[in-house]
């Protein structure tokens, strides 16, 4: 069931979120601490349509880097229901799991994306280079081997073993 049970016009924020700077977030960005709700519809007309109703939402910032980027939310819907200072402390732990999971997506999107733009230009390096009598090498100084490519190895007739760290 969608976390904002039937209500009408709240579907739009499942899977993304409510107005950043209207709203529970704006005041728990604002104060950059933990806050608690009652009956948040009174204040936040876009939460009016939930059903059933919202009695308590518990709100914990979302951080990134060190930057407060968002909320993570709790939301009971049970009257008998309150939520307490266990309920802060693990909804900070989650907070702290998803902004480190959140973290790790993004150095892995990032690198995937740094791994496909340098194997485009080692491509597009590699075409150049056949396409023209031009070489590359390393050569290590202090241990006196060569890197090369197959260019060298060809234009200079040096074995693919010398190519690959000889003399």
């Amino acid at each position: 069931a969608a976390p904002w049970g039937t209500g009408i016009g709240l579907n739009q924020y499942i899977g993304s979120g409510t107005p950043r700077m209207f709203g529970p977030c704006a005041v728990v960005l604002a104060r950059d601490a933990t806050q608690l709700f009652r009956h948040p519809e009174r204040y936040y007309g876009y939460l009016e349509p939930a059903s059933p109703r919202i009695e308590e939402v518990l709100l914990t910032p979302f951080y990134v880097r060190g930057v407060a980027v968002g909320t993570v939310w709790a939301v009971s819907h049970d009257p008998g229901r309150r939520f307490d200072a266990e309920d802060a402390r693990v909804l900070t732990s989650l907070a702290t799991f998803a902004a480190a999971a959140f973290q790790a997506q993004q150095t892995v999107r990032g690198a995937k994306h740094t791994e496909r733009a340098l194997r485009e230009a080692k491509e597009r390096l590699e075409t150049t280079l056949s396409g023209n009598e031009v070489a590359t090498w390393v050569w290590d100084v202090r241990e006196d081997r060569v890197w090369a490519d197959a260019n060298l190895a060809r234009l200079f007739s040096v074995s693919d073993a010398d190519a690959q760290g000889g003399p």
